[in-house]
């Protein structure tokens, strides 16, 4: 019985791992869109590094500059302390060699600073 118990609570603790590091598929992303860029953000680890805030991004590359996209998901939450999330966002065009990754907050909700460690780009 001991056995089945640790079992279900293991799954139950794959999905939820599943949930957390799973790849956000932007809102606003365009069908339209053929190009593709993957992104990583960490937030830091200490207690007051999570935000509440809504967070924004834009590319700026050599050739182009991307559409501003919101970084949310409705279906879990993000930026939280010690956080790696995981975003695809789309472009019409190419935007060439990286030349900057802005990243932004509109400082709402109850928590609204933010600590980024890193964020990186595939």
């Amino acid at each position: 019985m001991i056995f089945v118990a640790l079992i279900s609570w293991g799954r139950m603790q794959d999905k939820q791992d599943e949930i957390k590091t799973a790849v956000t598929v932007l809102d606003d992303n365009k069908d339209e869109h053929n190009y593709v860029y993957l992104i990583c953000v960490v937030t830091g680890w200490s207690a007051s590094s999570a935000t509440s805030s809504n967070v924004f991004i834009n590319l700026k590359g050599s050739w182009f500059q991307s559409e501003n996209h919101v970084l949310q998901d409705p279906n879990r939450y993000l930026f939280r302390s010690g956080a790696e999330n995981w975003f695809m966002l789309t472009t019409e065009d190419d935007i060439g060699d990286l030349m900057a990754v802005v990243v932004w907050t509109d400082f709402s909700g109850a928590y609204p600073s933010w600590y980024v460690v890193t964020q990186s780009l595939a």
